[in-house]
């Protein structure tokens, strides 16, 4: 009980605690350049963050000051934006009529690694409208998608785009009034929106082979900070149990993926692997063969999520714009959502970062975590320890000869 109200006293001031700038490690300095005038307090900025705060931060430690205030912030991972779309010519495999309606099943090319298909495109010669029924599969026998869609091409902004997707099926099967004379002999692809990844390329590695296993031990000098691997293998087809663990701390090894993979022909060349934490350190790749053949690990890379900083820009002066880092007890920040911008504002400007600089006002407090877990800690034995001596003095008091010969 004593215990639990020492840590309670020192914990009751934390949650509503100011920041405090003495219990971070680290800081950047983030700048803004080029801001018109009269919106340096409406505009969205973003702030890309760089590998060094992913080596020396603890995720939800990062607090964005302007004059000592903390910034509400939106972290997020940085999309790559799609290039234009792609328009693609169709096949027309089936054409052919079934009361009053024309039923049409077209065939789409093959798609580029990492494309989706996304419409249709309806022409014809003169003023047309219909409403289309309009599904989609991946065989012409197992549709699975099914719309409706009101096409015309009579006004100066036709609607002639039949929506399909985003999908991966290559069969369309159309059906539309016999009287129409729509064609259909252009659809639209695109790529799909993926991540931004900070990546390092290992280009050689060697294997040690024991009796099923080939360990290949992976050294990375600089800490780059990853939480993804691209494995390739001379290999295509294969399915084996795959360890992957990380030198922690320099001390001991730590597992971070442990599973049965498997890759097949018609896989991406890479073997793509999601490790349950990030990690800086050396590390290992452990195979098991069994009774099989062994694989063989050609190259791998490195790959750590690029994510960045949404916020509205504050009315300050810009040079005290901070970004505070490096503290292993901050909690993840609580931002109250009406202050937060939209992180799909297209508008937003881009904010610059500094270098890691050491934070020359770093400093333990004797309320604030590591020291005041010790100081609990301390306290705890102390009280122990005069609550024994008490206990003690009280025995000694009670129980002595003299005074229970004075009651006789």
């Amino acid at each position: 009980m004593i215990r639990f109200l020492i840590l309670v006293c020192f914990s009751l001031s934390l949650p509503a605690s100011p920041f405090k700038a003495e219990t971070y490690k680290f800081l950047k300095e983030v700048t803004i350049k080029n801001i018109p005038k009269g919106e340096e307090n409406s505009r969205v900025t973003k702030l890309s963050l760089d590998e060094e705060i992913f080596l020396n931060s603890f995720y939800g430690d990062l607090r964005l000051i302007a004059d000592g205030t903390p910034i509400p912030y939106i972290r997020k991972n940085v999309i790559l934006k799609n290039k234009s779309e792609e328009t693609i010519e169709t096949t027309q495999l089936i054409n052919k009529r079934e009361n009053e309606q024309r039923i049409l099943v077209l065939e789409l090319p093959k798609l580029p690694k990492d494309h989706v298909y996304t419409s249709i495109l309806a022409s014809s010669e003169g003023n047309e409208e219909a409403t289309l029924q309009v599904s989609t599969g991946a065989s012409p026998d197992t549709m699975s998608f099914s719309t409706e869609s009101l096409v015309y091409t009579y006004s100066d902004q036709p609607q002639n785009r039949i929506k399909i997707g985003p999908t991966k099926h290559r069969f369309v099967r159309i059906t539309y009034p016999v009287g129409s004379n729509f064609r259909f002999e252009m659809a639209t692809r695109e790529k799909i929106q993926s991540n931004a990844y900070f990546t390092k390329e290992i280009e050689k590695v060697e294997g040690i082979k024991t009796e099923d296993k080939v360990v290949y031990s992976i050294e990375n000098p600089v800490r780059s900070p990853f939480s993804n691997l691209k494995l390739y293998f001379k290999e295509s087809k294969f399915e084996r149990d795959l360890k992957i663990e990380h030198f922690k701390n320099g001390k001991q090894w730590e597992t971070v993926f442990d599973a049965k993979v498997s890759h097949s022909d018609s896989d991406d060349p890479d073997l793509f692997l999601s490790l349950n934490q990030m990690i800086s350190n050396n590390y290992r790749i452990t195979i098991t063969n069994g009774e099989n053949p062994p694989l063989h690990l050609t190259n791998l890379t490195q790959l750590q999520a690029k994510e960045e900083l949404i916020f509205y820009l504050p009315n300050v002066e810009f040079n005290t714009l901070k970004l505070y880092y490096g503290n292993r007890y901050a909690r993840n920040p609580d931002f109250d959502p009406n202050l937060l911008p939209n992180d799909r504002d297209e508008t937003a400007m881009n904010a610059s970062i500094g270098p890691a600089i050491e934070n020359p006002d770093f400093g333990f407090s004797l309320v604030e975590p590591p020291i005041s877990g010790y100081v609990a800690n301390g306290l705890f034995y102390l009280g122990i320890f005069i609550l024994l001596g008490l206990g003690y003095r009280t025995y000694k008091i009670l129980g002595s000869p003299k005074l229970f010969a004075g009651e006789n």
